[in-house]
């Protein structure tokens, strides 16, 4: 699963499948969302997909970090 949300080009980024399934949302959430009375537009759902991959991408990034440093540093002086 991990591999199906990496960006091949930059691992820390969302992969563009991800975000293009995101995206294909779009006019499926407006017209439900417009079927329950709500106002929603193609800007607001679009907003919230940006949000949602910087904060996906973020916690990928920090995770990597994270990571690299335990296996560099902390677990080379521990052995």
């Amino acid at each position: 699963m991990k591999e199906f949300i990496k960006s091949s080009a930059n691992e820390n980024n969302l992969s563009l499948t991800v975000k293009g399934i995101l995206v294909a949302l779009i006019p499926v959430l407006i017209f439900f969302g417009n079927s329950a009375g709500l106002d929603i537009t193609e800007n607001d759902l679009m907003q919230v997909i940006n949000a949602i991959t910087a904060v996906l991408s973020s916690v990928m990034m920090l995770y990597g970090v994270s990571r690299k440093i335990y296996y560099k540093v902390i677990k080379k002086f521990s052995d």
